[in-house]
């Protein structure tokens, strides 16, 4: 309604309704925030340009939760959002992946099924939308972006923006209004909800990469703290089995 004001009044008249909280209040408020442009600020605040010749993604990581600690390497394909991860923690191996259509996971002995389960293909699709950077080029995947709030947590002020995949479920960005930076993620999984916090950014190619993760389910005696060791950036995929693998072995009943 005030964009409509504005096409057809005065620009004196506009310039005294857009300054006067009693005018915003009859019309419904001040418009919220653009998501596009907090979007936007954020691609820039780390590393703008920079981002755009990315094709893939590899990384090597310590992973400490449970009072375990572990390794794990993980390749992505920036282009599609195939990606594969091969971890061993504690007493618990194994791999998960998404080819583009299907996830997947195998345990330690080598089994390995599809991922059936809604809750688990929705966050699939949610990490290959993410995988594609897909928030700053909304041509490789469709979603409904919107602007959420303004909160404060921990002494900073947040600008939340609300992000549901094609395919997905729900998640939150949260960008630090003073450095324009992502910093944490907020996405409901089966039972709980996981928030991700960003530190300890370093450059890497260009561009601003966090290489400390702590991840939070709401007890803290299961929380997750990833330290990345090395990650490089449009490394040949060749090679690399984004695919579920074969069984290494038969299993029961089957040929």
């Amino acid at each position: 309604m005030f964009h409509a004001l504005a096409r057809h009044c005065a620009p004196l008249f506009v310039l005294i309704l857009a300054s006067s909280p009693v005018a915003f209040a009859q019309l419904g408020g001040p418009p919220k925030p653009d998501a596009e442009l907090i979007l936007a600020a954020a691609k820039s605040a780390s590393g703008g340009a920079a981002w755009d010749a990315l094709t893939s993604q590899h990384s090597k990581v310590t992973i400490h939760t449970g009072g375990f600690s572990g390794t794990a390497e993980r390749w992505s394909d920036i282009t599609t959002g195939r990606s594969v991860i091969r971890f061993a923690v504690g007493p618990i191996s194994g791999a998960s992946g998404f080819d583009g259509k299907v996830a997947w996971s195998q345990d330690e002995t080598g089994k390995s099924q599809v991922e059936t389960n809604a809750t688990g293909r929705e966050l699939a699709v949610n990490a290959a939308y993410r995988d594609r950077l897909a928030f700053w080029y909304r041509d490789r995947a469709p979603a409904v972006i919107a602007y959420k709030e303004r909160t404060e947590a921990e002494g900073a002020t947040f600008e939340v923006i609300r992000i549901t995949p094609e395919g997905g479920r729900p998640f939150e960005l949260w960008i630090n209004a003073e450095t324009k930076l992502i910093e944490r993620l907020v996405e409901r999984e089966e039972s709980a909800t996981r928030t991700e916090t960003y530190m300890d950014l370093r450059p890497v190619q260009g561009v601003q990469i966090p290489f400390r993760v702590h991840a939070s389910r709401g007890d803290p005696r299961f929380d997750e703290t990833v330290v990345v060791e090395s990650m490089n950036f449009n490394a040949p995929l060749t090679g690399v089995q984004f695919a579920q693998p074969a069984q290494h072995a038969l299993q029961p009943g089957r040929l």
